[in-house]
């Protein structure tokens, strides 16, 4: 049984080694152990510094030297609400939250927060006051012609299931960018291309962090709209020649950016079921 055990313990080191090998700094992964949660690695010194304010409450996995060994910290659910809270609206991080198969000694990833999009973390956020800071997201996408500069913009508050979509004319400093990011005061997060091209988005960024709002870089292919008008029938029932806004194709590029990021379609097909 002790080594059967051990088997499991290093093959479980191993895995949170590899999982968290090009983990971003902005993000940390919470362990469901069911009675209570663990961080590992560089997130358990994190949650032992910023919130326990000392290394003691750290213990070490596997064997070999310190520096070997994977780190590791509990947390218990009255912490665990704290620092979600504390990590998706102040700091603009984003969360991960892990769980074992029944069964099996494989873990999978079985929710995920970031600034602008709570709706899978909200029970991990609230009690009583479940959604009073609940947060939308905003996706933008930059198409230059010249000295010409057109945005297109799309949001989306995940728990009002509201979508909006804008396009607009700016200049490169991108002031009316950053208008239209202050009137959407809910926003706490902006997908931005990231192969924009060698400073083609450097002001959305200044823009977004003047905001205080979370920037998250997503591939090029996310804002295809080859199947923009079929997700938006599935999201809102028959749109053909009811919706202006398909001739705005800029926008709609940011809007099919967001339904892919948000995952939307996927919470069409849980409430068929």
């Amino acid at each position: 049984m002790a080594a059967t055990s051990d088997t499991k313990n290093r093959a479980f080191v191993q895995f949170v080694k590899s999982l968290q090998r090009d983990k971003p700094d902005d993000l940390v992964q919470i362990f469901d152990r069911k009675t209570f949660y663990t961080v590992y690695g560089e997130d358990a010194k994190f949650v032992a510094k910023e919130y326990n304010k000392t290394d003691a409450t750290l213990t070490y996995l596997g064997g070999g030297t310190r520096d070997e060994q994977l780190p590791s910290q509990s947390i218990n659910t009255g912490q665990l609400r704290t620092i979600v809270k504390d990590l998706l609206h102040k700091r603009m991080f984003k969360v991960e939250v892990w769980a074992c198969k029944p069964n099996t000694s494989s873990w999978v990833r079985l929710k995920k927060g970031s600034p602008g999009n709570t709706a899978e973390v909200e029970s991990y956020l609230f009690e009583s006051d479940a959604g009073d800071e609940s947060g939308g997201s905003m996706a933008m996408k930059v198409q230059m012609a010249g000295n010409t500069v057109e945005v297109g913009v799309a949001c989306a508050d995940v728990l009002t299931r509201t979508l909006f979509v804008a396009q607009f004319p700016d200049r490169h400093n991108f002031v009316a960018f950053e208008s239209a990011v202050v009137q959407s005061s809910g926003v706490k997060e902006c997908l931005v291309c990231a192969e924009g091209g060698a400073g083609s988005t450097d002001g959305v960024h200044d823009v977004l962090e003047r905001c205080g709002v979370a920037i998250t870089e997503i591939r090029k292919a996310h804002y295809n709209t080859g199947d923009i008008e079929q997700d938006l029938t599935r999201l809102l029932g028959s749109i053909t020649g009811n919706l202006p806004e398909l001739e705005l194709r800029v926008a709609l590029a940011s809007l099919a950016a967001l339904i892919k990021y948000l995952d939307l379609l996927a919470e069409i097909g849980k409430s068929v079921v």
